[in-house]
C-alpha cells in the first residue's frame, strides 16, 4: 500500500509541474496492482488449500511484479537513482524538482520491504 500511494504522490505532482498528464497513467497501474492484490488475498484467505496457495503465490507475484519490479526497480532505481548518477546530473529536458526526484528516489524503500516480505510469505507458505 505504501509503495502505491508513494508512486501515486510522485507521478501526481509530476504530471502537474511538469504539464505531463501522461504520468496519471501510472496511478492507474498502480490501482490496478492493489486491484489484484486484494482479489488474490481474497483467495488466499479462502477455505480450500489448492486456491489458497494459488492466491498467496499471485498476491506475491503481483506484489514482486507491480511494486518492485515496475516501480521500484525501473521508476525509482533506474530513472531517478541510476540515470542520473550516469548522466551526472538530475533533470534532463524537465527543470530540476527537489521533491518530485526525493520521491522518485524513495521508491526503491517500499519495493525493497515488499521484495523481503513477498520472500518471507511465500517461505512460509512452503511449511
Amino acid at each position: 500500500m505504501s509503495a502505491a500511494l508513494l508512486t501515486t504522490v510522485h507521478h501526481v505532482h509530476g504530471a502537474r509541474i511538469y504539464d505531463t498528464p501522461d504520468r496519471y497513467y501510472a496511478v492507474a497501474i498502480a490501482v490496478a496492482g492493489l486491484a489484484l492484490q486484494t482479489a488474490l488475498l481474497a483467495v488466499a484467505r479462502g477455505g480450500h488449500p489448492r486456491w489458497a496457495t494459488l492466491g498467496r503465490r499471485g498476491f506475491a507475484a503481483v506484489s514482486v511484479l507491480f511494486f518492485v519490479v515496475l516501480f521500484g526497480v525501473v521508476e525509482g532505481g533506474s530513472t531517478h537513482v541510476v540515470a542520473p548518477l550516469l548522466a551526472g546530473r538530475y533533470g534532463g529536458a524537465e527543470p530540476f524538482d527537489a521533491f518530485f526526484e526525493v520521491t522518485g528516489m524513495l521508491q526503491v524503500v517500499p519495493a525493497a520491504v515488499v521484495a523481503v516480505l513477498a520472500g518471507r510469505w511465500l517461505r512460509r507458505a512452503r511449511t
